[in-house]
């Protein structure tokens, strides 16, 4: 019996799900639908990504951050989940880097911020940020961090100073890159409205700030 290519199966499987998708439209939206079939290709088809985008709902709101850095091989992979802290980022991140990627793109930390505000501190959040950092490192890893943003309603910017101090130190020491987003999306602490829908998250302007500023630091 002739042995089928292993790529021929999933290119195969990949038809059929692109075939039936007009039944998944019923419950997603087209962008999500999008997202998924690139993320399949580039993981069952494509092999390891060469590039990671890892973070909470800013990140996995980007979408296919391959498109936005003009980036077309399928092997830019945006594994994100929406509402969680720096502790589950950690978790999704190992996964990711056993697969050695040659790079990650981190921005983590908004959701730790009520635990920190009670705290009066972030040491807690950057206990665990420097962990995800040190074991990226130690794999050879290059990594690119992203500045924690404010809200337009922030209550507390020296903690989130705190934290993102202790990331622009960490990177210039280490060798690694930190890319201050803030500069450019906030003002006195405060994230700015134009750049935002409801004062947390980011809108298309602010993500072609951001992807313009990844693209340059990739070059």
């Amino acid at each position: 019996m002739r042995k089928f290519n292993v790529k021929v199966i999933l290119l195969i499987s990949l038809a059929a799900n692109i075939l039936l998708l007009p039944l998944n439209y019923l419950s997603w939206k087209v962008a999500d639908a999008r997202f998924a079939i690139y993320e399949y290709v580039a993981e069952n088809i494509m092999g390891n990504p060469e590039i990671v985008f890892t973070g909470d709902s800013i990140t996995r709101n980007g979408g296919i951050w391959a498109f936005r850095i003009n980036r077309y091989d399928f092997r830019t992979s945006n594994i994100a989940i929406s509402g969680i802290d720096v502790n589950g980022i950690k978790y999704i991140t190992l996964k990711a880097i056993d697969k050695k990627p040659k790079c990650i793109f981190i921005m983590a930390g908004r959701n730790d911020m009520p635990t920190n505000y009670k705290e009066g501190n972030a040491q807690s959040t950057i206990s665990t940020y420097k962990q995800l950092l040190d074991m990226a490192i130690k794999k050879g890893i290059k990594v690119y961090v992203t500045s924690t943003l404010y809200w337009v309603y922030e209550s507390h910017p020296e903690i989130i100073d705190e934290l993102n101090t202790f990331l622009n130190e960490y990177c210039t020491e280490n060798g690694q890159v930190y890319i201050d987003l803030n500069a450019k999306l906030s003002s006195n602490g405060k994230l700015r409205e134009e750049f935002t829908p409801d004062g947390v998250h980011i809108n298309e302007k602010a993500y072609d700030i951001w992807a313009g500023m990844i693209a340059r630091v990739l070059k």
